[in-house]
């Protein structure tokens, strides 16, 4: 998968489609009821958890060590940079490490340091320097302790590869471009950020 696709944020308007869409991501980040060997951040799934993440998708979990990122819904396989994503704010494996991605890169997203491949997708967006940033699940990015937001990465990535952008009357942001359509809107319900991937 090339690093522009892992990096492709997508948000949709319906509860369920988003859980169907972006969960079903975790079919290759998470675990099988039956197989203890199941780790996010750190800590091992019980078959309760598995099940309850298995009940979200309709699908069986994949056994592995992952790491998961609650703020932005960001997911990758231990040591490794971001494989997908999926719904923020699960209750899922232990606290977020810093070196979740073995990075060595300085640059720091909600409190983890980003792998190199990740870094070097953000560069064609645009300058990137070393320090700590928040991430949230609509792709907006501030400074670690400041509540305003200085980028937004789906917007950076549709100037950088063209896109058609606009603006639903329900606030819905729809880009394409780059073979890939964007969609970034909060939940029918209007709890929470939804996405999918059509890359």
């Amino acid at each position: 998968m090339s690093v522009r696709r892992r990096w492709d944020w997508f948000n949709g308007r319906h509860a369920a489609c988003a859980a169907s869409a972006l969960l079903i991501s975790l079919l290759s980040g998470m675990a099988s009821a039956d197989d203890p060997l199941v780790i996010v951040n750190g800590v091992t799934l019980t078959g309760e958890e598995t099940a309850r993440i298995e009940r979200m998708i309709s699908a069986r979990l994949v056994a592995g060590r992952y790491w998961y990122d609650r703020m932005a819904g960001l997911w990758g396989y231990e040591g490794g940079p971001t494989a997908g994503f999926a719904i923020a704010g699960l209750d899922l494996g232990g606290k977020l490490r810093a070196d979740a991605s073995r990075g060595g890169t300085g640059v720091f997203f909600n409190e983890r340091e980003l792998h190199p491949v990740e870094v070097q997708y953000l560069r064609t967006l645009g300058p990137v320097l070393p320090g700590r940033y928040w991430l949230n699940a609509a792709g907006y990015v501030g400074y670690t302790g400041q509540t305003m937001a200085f980028a937004h990465l789906p917007s950076l990535h549709a100037m950088r590869y063209g896109s058609n952008a606009s603006t639903t009357p329900g606030g819905a942001y729809i880009a394409n471009g780059g073979g890939c359509m964007y969609i970034s809107a909060k939940s029918s319900s209007g709890v929470g950020t939804w996405g999918a991937s059509t890359c």
